[in-house]
C-alpha cells in the first residue's frame, strides 16, 4: 500500500483510503454568510478562521493519525471539511 503524501490540486492518483477513518468537521453559516461558494478560498474570513481553528485543534486531540485526503464542500447552511485519517506508522 501507498504511504500517504501532499498532493497539489491538480495531481490526479488513486489514493486507498479502505483502512482509514473518517471524521467530519463542519461550521455552521449564519444568514449572511449563507452564499459561501463551494471552495473554502471563497468562504468568508470568519467561516474560514472557524474551520481552521476546529481542524488545528482535532489535529492537535489526535497527534497519532495520519490525514490521508481532505476533502471540502458546502451545502445549505453549512461548509464542511472531511478527513480521511489513520494510525501514524
Amino acid at each position: 500500500m501507498a504511504s500517504c503524501r501532499p498532493v497539489g490540486p491538480f495531481d490526479k492518483l488513486a489514493i486507498d483510503v479502505r483502512q482509514c477513518d473518517l471524521v467530519e468537521i463542519s461550521v455552521g453559516l449564519l444568514s449572511e454568510y449563507e452564499q459561501a461558494g463551494l471552495r473554502p478560498e471563497t468562504w468568508p474570513v470568519p467561516v474560514r478562521a472557524a474551520m481552521d481553528k476546529e481542524t488545528q485543534a482535532w489535529i492537535a486531540r489526535n497527534p497519532d493519525r495520519v490525514i490521508c485526503l481532505a476533502s471540502y464542500g458546502a451545502t445549505a447552511g453549512a461548509v464542511y471539511l472531511a478527513l480521511h485519517h489513520k494510525k501514524r506508522s
